[in-house]
């Protein structure tokens, strides 16, 4: 995967993945059931 530090996996369908980099050094791997609408969501909390 190429990425240094701790990553976390929350996968059930690899074509919807979303990466988010955390403050504390860790890797999310996430698959929302709408990926576009989870990231504008954490955008806009953001």
């Amino acid at each position: 995967m190429g990425v240094k530090g701790s990553l976390l996996l929350f996968v059930s369908d690899r074509t919807r993945v979303v990466r988010i980099p955390t403050t504390l050094g860790y890797t999310l791997y996430l698959s929302p059931a709408a990926p576009e609408s989870f990231l504008k969501a954490i955008a806009a909390k953001g």
